[in-house]
């Protein structure tokens, strides 16, 4: 008997291929009123486990950031602020490169970007030079999304948002140490509100 249209449209779909968790870094510097900050920037991207029992600990999200680390001989005495951005549906793109990050997009003093191919400078008026930076993709925006069998809806509203960011946050924060620097959150529009 052949399925009728209802069956097709409310059947399974088979979970998505679960990505390898990916890491790249290198170090660069930056000046700020005279001084050389050297730091590690790293691009990455980190599994977020199933909260439910029957998820068994699989990922169903995998989240895109880009850290910001300056060397401290007391990690905890320096602090580490996370960024990301309103929308929702906004990658933390605008706040990484056109404000905080330690280098940006140039734009000229009227405001308006000039056509491609855009031109990428240090920033000295960012934060790095108070604090380690950590720019999140949410789930659904930039490189983060839903895998195996998560569901982008679970985190394209406010619980599931807010739920995904705390965990990557616990995540990072146990995987560098860093439990016990002073911790602050950035963003704008409905990022952080």
């Amino acid at each position: 008997m052949a399925e009728k249209p209802a069956e097709k449209a409310t059947a399974e779909k088979p979970a998505r291929e679960i990505p390898p968790e990916r890491k790249a870094s290198r170090q660069d510097t930056l000046t700020v009123d005279g001084r050389t900050i050297t730091y590690t920037v790293t691009a990455e991207t980190m599994h977020l486990p199933g909260e439910a029992p029957e998820d068994d600990g699989k990922a169903k999200a995998a989240v895109f950031f880009t850290s910001y680390v300056v060397p401290a001989d007391d990690p905890a005495t320096r602090p580490v602020t996370f960024c990301f951005n309103g929308g929702p549906g906004s990658s933390s793109v605008w706040l990484h490169m056109g404000a905080l990050g330690p280098k940006r997009v140039e734009v000229p003093d009227a405001g308006m970007p000039k056509p491609p191919p855009y031109s990428v400078v240090d920033n000295p008026e960012g934060l790095l030079d108070l604090t380690d930076l950590v720019f999140i993709d949410p789930v659904g925006t930039g490189f983060s999304d839903a895998v195996g069998e998560g569901k982008r809806a679970e985190y394209t509203q406010v619980v599931g948002d807010v739920t995904s960011i705390s965990a990557f946050i616990e995540r990072w924060l146990t995987r560098e140490g860093r439990w016990a620097s002073p911790k602050l959150l950035a963003g704008e529009s409905y990022g952080t509100t």
